[in-house]
């Protein structure tokens, strides 16, 4: 399968001298979802930040497909939406920093709003709606650029279980319909398990590979697959190499 992005032999040391990624080499397939796994602090957040060109490696090299490097879209931590500005403008801003006008974008930002189930929000400002509300605003306005990769940096970690599991399913029926390929960080066995085609552990800082876990499966990811053996399974296997990383 063709790669959209290769890491080889990535390392990455600040100016303060913490050294936080090591000779990582990975790649990332067309389609794929791949997610990193590791303890806080392993570089998980570096290696996106390098792929998305906001950190310069200290050694190795990052290629990036020609054609897809100027479509990488990231869905940070926090939403960080601008709060003077409406759900729909909010989507609207990095289409309009390309010249692209409101008028252009209306139909397609309506229709992405309708698939994020914010249709009824769109005149709505981010103090008005819930951390999950505005996380789908976030997703949004990512999407909206149509991205080739998607890097997301623990979207979901301050949701409560509940709002989690269903961004994980809207995450799902996004990328099954626009098919790019995403680089998702995060700390939790269960969601990587759920979200990802293959997940790859990493270890204590300076981070490095540690492990690679085939986590594909033909079952659909619904509430069925939550509770199945496979399931199960290789969320076992995956702690597993987990404890041994750290």
């Amino acid at each position: 399968m063709p790669k959209i992005a290769v890491l080889n032999q990535v390392s990455k040391t600040f100016d303060n001298g913490v050294e936080a990624v090591q000779s990582l080499s990975l790649d990332i397939a067309v389609g794929e979802r791949l997610s990193l796994l590791g303890p806080s602090g392993c570089g998980k957040t570096t290696v996106l930040r390098m792929l998305a060109g906001l950190e310069t490696p200290s050694g190795g090299d990052i290629s990036i497909n020609r054609d897809d490097a100027d479509q990488i879209g990231f869905v940070f931590q926090s939403p960080t939406l601008l709060p003077w500005k409406t759900v729909f403008e909010n989507v609207w801003s990095p289409l309009q920093l390309r010249g692209v006008s409101k008028a252009e974008a209306k139909s397609e930002i309506e229709d992405l709003l309708e698939r994020v189930y914010l249709a009824d929000f769109k005149d709505a400002y981010p103090r008005e709606l819930s951390g999950g509300m505005q996380m789908r605003v976030s997703i949004a306005r990512a999407l909206v650029m149509k991205p080739k990769l998607l890097l997301m940096d623990e979207p979901f970690a301050a949701l409560d279980e509940m709002t989690r599991f269903k961004l994980n399913d809207l995450l799902l029926e996004q990328q099954k319909r626009e098919q790019f390929a995403l680089l998702f960080v995060t700390h939790s066995v269960f969601e990587s398990a759920y979200l990802c085609d293959r997940v790859a552990i990493m270890t204590n800082r300076p981070g490095r590979l540690h492990k690679t876990v085939d986590t594909s499966s033909k079952e659909a990811r619904d509430e069925t697959y939550r509770t199945s053996r496979a399931y199960i399974d290789i969320c076992r296997e995956i702690s597993g190499h987990l404890q041994e990383a750290v």
